[in-house]
């Protein structure tokens, strides 16, 4: 949706600017003034691969501001997201697809760049495996990631 590349950046700036040297208008300054270009220059910049980046920055997208005690990579600190989306018309906001633990099976197409959004949930139920698989039952393709967010 709109604004992707800004929120991007609005929660680089709030994990890295404060200890970055010159703060955040010190890390805007070397994104840049950088020798790299796209991705290459946010991970030398921060010093992180850019693929761990997007997945946390992804997972804030929807954990910020709804759980406590959250890992701060999964937040922004500038922005209250959960609270902004009461507010936004419902095209606009981050739904996932709500499950239960148990067999289910969902067909998802993820564009590149993009990222399908699960909630699976249940009370008390022991250690379980979830897995991702492309159409055929095989291994997803190289360069999708799937992560996971434990909010209890």
């Amino acid at each position: 949706m709109y604004g992707a590349s800004w929120s991007f950046l609005r929660w680089l700036s709030d994990q890295f600017g404060p200890t970055f040297p010159g703060g955040e208008k010190g890390l805007h300054q070397k994104l840049v003034d950088n020798s790299f270009s796209g991705f290459a220059t946010i991970s030398d910049v921060v010093g992180v691969p850019i693929d761990v980046l997007l997945a946390q920055w992804a997972a804030a997208l929807y954990t910020d501001d709804r759980a406590p005690g959250l890992d701060p990579r999964l937040t922004f600190t500038s922005w209250n997201l959960a609270g902004i989306e009461t507010g936004v018309i419902q095209p606009a906001r981050l739904v996932p697809r709500d499950r239960t633990f148990g067999r289910f099976s969902d067909w998802v197409s993820v564009r590149g760049g993009s990222t399908a959004y699960f909630l699976v949930h249940s009370n008390g139920r022991p250690a379980t495996g979830i897995r991702a698989r492309d159409q055929s039952d095989g291994t997803l393709p190289s360069g999708m990631r799937m992560w996971v967010v434990r909010l209890r």
